[in-house]
């Protein structure tokens, strides 16, 4: 999905340093919206006191975008939504000629409200569009612009990467926002008694070995109570942590263990990088992995790898952080599905 080119209005400085935002403004329409309807909205100059919009935004009416016709239009926005838009204005903006702001609907949510209020004199063209799609909460396939993931990230006392573990989350962010991923941390630290009532004495995550072993290994039963941590099993869990192996991340648990990166210049790589294999899978590009996660003591064939970006080659031979657009689209299914993701 190509990026859509917003840009922030500064006409209305003294607004702001009241401490009001302004609204985003969007200056192409994306080109999975379909417009079925459009009015106007003018207050005339005549007006006493401002007037009011309403405006519904819900499945079927997925976006709303409001585009000024007059150069002194600003108007301010009411909303019943109490989450984060990516593109809405909670507060007050203000609009020039030809500018516009978009609203997007959250399709796992209710309805919204939105009220716009504008003084006299403004002049407003509304248009309402849908996806053209039969886009619902159950609609399992159909693959959304952005998403809002939860993630939950435990931080134990003696892990490596305790001391800049905030600049990879940072990093990594950073990178699968581009993605049209949001990652949303949930950061915890543990102290040196919380880290050994968990990890043992030597506040170590133990190795754990392929599929045919791995289930009577200490390692095994350390991950299931790591499991314990999360708000829910299925959600992302990272663990900065001491660790007997590499970084990795682990499919059957929805997991990623950080202990080492590559170097002082690998700041949030790894972390992406081992995010992807939970959003993607297993495996590096040109190679195989395992056709399915391991659940039960078996040997499992390997077949070849399907996604090309650079982000999920092996960081000794690649620093590259690119996610393929058909990468981004898998993986933004992916996270839709995972617990208290948000999507639009």
């Amino acid at each position: 999905m190509k990026k859509f080119l917003f840009f922030i209005s500064t006409l209305f400085a003294p607004l702001c340093a009241l401490g009001f935002n302004t609204c985003p403004k969007i200056d192409k329409i994306p080109k999975d919206l379909e417009l079925f309807k459009a009015d106007d909205f003018i207050v005339p100059k005549t007006a006493i006191g401002s007037a009011k919009k309403e405006i519904k935004i819900d499945a079927k009416n997925i976006a709303v975008i409001v585009e000024a016709k007059h150069k002194t239009s600003i108007f301010t926005v009411l909303s019943s939504y109490t989450g984060k838009f990516p593109y809405l204005c909670n507060d007050i903006g203000g609009l020039t000629d030809g500018q516009s702001a978009i609203f997007e609907f959250p399709y796992n949510s209710k309805p919204i409200f939105i009220t716009l209020i504008s003084p006299p004199g403004s002049s407003f063209n509304i248009k309402y569009f849908t996806s053209g799609k039969e886009w619902t909460p159950t609609s399992e396939n159909i693959i959304p612009r952005l998403v809002h993931l939860p993630v939950n990230v435990m931080i134990f006392d003696e892990a490596p990467l305790a001391f800049n573990a905030i600049e990879h989350i940072q990093a990594a962010e950073k990178i699968w926002l581009s993605a049209g991923i949001k990652l949303v941390m949930n950061i915890r630290k543990f102290n040196s008694l919380e880290t050994e009532n968990i990890l043992g004495k030597k506040k170590t995550i133990e190795t754990h070995l392929g599929c045919v072993q791995r289930f009577d290994e200490p390692g095994y039963a350390q991950r299931k109570k790591l499991m314990t941590l999360k708000k829910t099993p299925e959600t992302i869990g990272i663990f900065f942590a001491k660790n007997l192996t590499q970084s990795q991340a682990e499919k059957e648990f929805n997991q990623v263990y950080m202990s080492k990166t590559l170097g002082s210049k690998d700041i949030g790589r790894t972390l992406a990088h081992e995010i992807g294999h939970l959003l993607l899978g297993e495996g590096h590009p040109n190679g195989k992995a395992p056709a399915r996660p391991c659940t039960i003591p078996e040997i499992i064939e390997k077949v070849s790898v399907k996604w090309t970006s650079g982000l999920m080659e092996p960081g000794d031979i690649s620093n590259s952080t690119s996610i393929s657009e058909d990468d981004s689209k898998i993986a933004r299914l992916a996270a839709r599905k995972l617990p208290g993701a948000t999507w639009w």
